[in-house]
């Protein structure tokens, strides 16, 4: 048979005949002498997840080979002489963008009008425009559902135009650390642009600028003020029941967080942590019958920071389930029936693997819930942890909701040298588990590691997107980290060294007044995000720590007031090459 088709071949170039039509010519022939096809490996590890047949995964390996070399005739033959056009779209994408490529804008205008939902839209587009000039399909932008849990965020919007001037005015002087200028102008000229609500939000902001720079007793008296209004600025309590407690006055400290925790529209976060707060300032006030009730408000929050430690209080088990949906014939066949995820699973059969899995997160912008558990069942099964996250953070069941805490994939090189629940719950707050996340910054990749503190050497910097190498130097720094803090391996200490940088960790130590109270410690942090940061990756890795059968040793030291400290193997820390 290679005898013939080589002989063919040299027909077809004596006759001077087309690529393509020599291509069909040999594909007949190959396709009448061929033997039956093994299946080729799926994409999954179950085996199921297969759209591909042996000749298509070996005709698209070589058109996507022939795509990146610019090769737009041998694409067109080759797409001609082939059956299963699924990865058509994604052939001429890659064929178009390759920097050999001569495409016209012709070209690029027709692609946009059959494929302007796929990954490669945006930048068709901009090619397309740096081309020529005529009408243009957008790009379609993906929809992103899940993954938007509430955190802890006590600001409001201001209403009106002239209280969005008076807030950035009085915002400026916080960001700068001024907050007795801040104080100053709006008890002064901004009081007049403002209406009652957007004042008291405003008011509320002063005073945490005023606590969190250690001026307690005005920040009080501030925060008092907003909240007697009761006017939808939950920051006014939250600061006045922090400044209280610093003030030692415990029976107004619990005042304001019983207050806070009993409001209907408080977010999961923030009702969590007034009632933990309020039961903390109603023991210290000698009134422990008003504890429980709060506690257990806070225990209903079982995925927030306090919650989990007010139902370690109380001797609660959390509930979670962490029974995956398993994939099977039948519901693969369901499921591979939505738009966009026989493509997904194309790529991934061919170890596209970071296309397959743009492809398939867009399919779930769309997806019907009835299909909830088959496609998070196809994720978990392609090793997609961050298709599985936000699939399971936007299903409407819990035993669902459970898989929002997916299991890499893939481990950093030498292994896990720190707790694994630990990385994971770094990962699911920096990058929600995508490979290719970029920050404004600049950090990259699951560990959003920054080119400048990986210490990269010669390493380019695309390396921070290469999943394991992230992993790998995102570890090691976790590592170095942890010697900056006090006493060595302090948990507390080395997020916020991560998150915010080991000087500012030095900075804050040396400058907060927390009474060597850990609690006290995250909520007089200056920084916002690093707060958040802190009780987020806590709150995760405990999650982690329960769905990988680990002791939660850091939840009880810290439900019990004490420092959590990290105590994993002194395992060597691995290189990252």
């Amino acid at each position: 048979m290679a005898l013939a088709f080589r002989g063919l071949v040299a027909l077809a170039l004596g006759l001077g005949l087309t690529t393509a039509a020599m291509a069909q010519d040999a594909a007949v022939e190959m396709a009448a002498e061929a033997p039956e096809e093994v299946p080729v490996k799926a994409a999954g590890k179950s085996g199921l997840a297969r759209v591909l047949s042996p000749s298509d995964f070996a005709a698209y390996k070589q058109l996507f080979k022939q795509a990146s070399d610019g090769d737009l005739a041998g694409v067109e033959a080759g797409l001609s002489a082939l059956k299963n056009k699924t990865l058509a779209g994604h052939v001429w994408a890659r064929a178009y963008l390759a920097p050999k490529s001569t495409t016209s804008f012709e070209q690029l205008q027709g692609w946009l009008q059959k494929y302007a939902n796929y990954p490669e839209a945006a930048q068709i587009y901009k090619l397309a425009q740096s081309k020529g000039s005529g009408p243009l399909n957008d790009p379609e932008r993906r929809i992103i559902r899940g993954g938007t849990e509430d955190g802890p965020d006590m600001t409001s919007d201001i209403e009106t135009s002239a209280g969005s001037a008076a807030a950035r005015k009085v915002r400026s002087f916080l960001k700068a650390g001024q907050a007795g200028e801040a104080q100053q102008y709006l008890l002064g000229e901004g009081t007049s642009a403002l209406g009652p609500k957007d004042y008291n939000q405003l008011l509320a902001e002063v005073a945490g600028g005023l606590y969190y720079s250690g001026r307690d007793q005005a920040a009080y008296q501030l925060a008092a003020k907003a909240a007697a209004e009761r006017d939808h600025a939950p920051l006014a309590d939250w600061i006045a029941g922090l400044s209280a407690w610093r003030l030692q006055d415990y029976a107004s400290a619990a005042k304001h967080f019983d207050y806070m925790a009993n409001q209907p529209d408080m977010t999961s976060w923030l009702k969590s942590a007034a009632g933990f707060w309020g039961a903390r300032a109603s023991i210290a006030a000698r009134q422990p019958h008003r504890a429980r009730a709060l506690l257990e408000i806070a225990a209903s929050k079982p995925r927030t920071f306090y919650g989990l430690m007010a139902m370690r209080i109380l001797g609660q088990r959390a509930p979670f389930t962490w029974t995956e949906p398993t994939l099977e014939a039948r519901s693969f066949q369901r499921v591979s029936k939505v738009s966009g995820v026989a493509r997904a699973v194309a790529l991934a059969q061919l170890g596209m693997r970071g296309l397959a899995e743009d492809v398939m997160m867009r399919a779930h912008g769309k997806l019907d819930h009835s299909l909830d558990g088959p496609f998070i069942a196809l994720a978990g099964d392609l090793g997609f942890a961050s298709v599985q996250f936000f699939a399971a953070s936007a299903a409407r069941t819990q035993d669902l909701k459970a898989n929002a805490f997916p299991i890499l994939p893939m481990q950093p090189r030498g292994g896990f040298a720190v707790d694994p629940a630990l990385i994971h719950a770094i990962v699911r707050q920096e990058s929600r588990f995508e490979t290719d996340a970029e920050s404004p910054s600049g950090a990259r990749g699951l560990m959003q590691v920054l080119p400048s503190t990986a210490k990269l050497g010669d390493d380019p910097r695309k390396r921070l997107f290469e999943p394991v190498y992230n992993l790998t130097v995102g570890q090691n720094y976790v590592r170095e980290m942890m010697r900056f803090t006090s006493p060595d391996g302090n948990l507390l200490q080395t997020l916020v060294a991560y998150n915010g940088g080991p000087g500012n960790l030095q900075k804050w130590l040396a400058s907060v007044d927390y009474r060597d109270d850990p609690l006290l410690f995250i909520e007089s942090l200056p920084s916002r995000e690093t707060r958040g940061y802190v009780e987020r990756v806590m709150a995760n890795m405990w999650i982690y720590q329960m769905r990988m059968g680990k002791p939660t040793t850091s939840l009880d030291d810290l439900a019990s007031g004490r420092w959590p400290i990290y105590s994993g193997s002194a395992k060597r820390v691995a290189s990252a090459e």
